[in-house]
């Protein structure tokens, strides 16, 4: 019976001394900039940057394409349909940027969604057997698609501390980029 008290005061103590030490600086002062770096599953490099005050944040994030799968010189003066003997792969990708607005429920859990628009590139990698275009005969012509909406939910947590900036977690889910996580700092 002793050992249940000693366990339950011990669980009660570990509890209490937790929340006392992030009872303190989660987000410093009454206004904060952060800034935050991430990857998501769909190959972007998720760019964000907030601004809050009070309960409420809000931001801007883009999403840069990692892989794009354009390969060779980039030719912007040769149309879309000059050289279709040249075509050797054809695809996209998209460059997404959503507006943030996320609420501080507790702590430093911050839960916000973001609306936004994803450009659309249409990309052609080609091939000039004479190798009088790009180096050794690979270029590439792209043209602007039809963009998407972009939407997302995420999830930040500010981890305590006692400096004057404050590191944080984002999770986050987004219709082009996927489920994603990133890493940043706020001051």
């Amino acid at each position: 019976m002793k050992k249940v008290y000693l366990l339950l005061n011990l669980s009660i103590l570990f509890t209490v001394s937790t929340i006392a030490q992030t009872d303190y600086l989660y987000i410093k002062g009454p206004m904060y900039v952060g800034l935050d770096l991430g990857f998501s599953q769909h190959q972007y490099l998720p760019i964000g940057f907030h601004i809050g005050s009070g309960s409420m944040q809000y931001g801007v994030t883009v999403g840069l394409p990692v892989n794009k799968g354009v390969k060779g010189e980039y030719y912007s003066n040769i149309n879309w349909d000059e050289y279709p003997e040249d075509i050797i792969a054809e695809g996209e990708y998209f460059t997404p940027f959503t507006f943030d607005v996320g609420y501080n429920v507790y702590g430093g859990l911050v839960i916000g969604a973001g609306l936004g628009y994803a450009y659309k590139t249409h990309y052609r990698n080609m091939f000039d057997e004479l190798h009088i275009l790009g180096y050794n005969g690979r270029y590439n012509i792209s043209v602007r698609g039809d963009g998407e909406m972009e939407y997302k939910a995420f999830v930040s947590y500010y981890i305590p501390s006692e400096r004057t900036a404050s590191l944080y977690l984002k999770g986050y889910y987004s219709n082009i980029m996927g489920i994603g996580l990133s890493l940043g700092f706020s001051i």
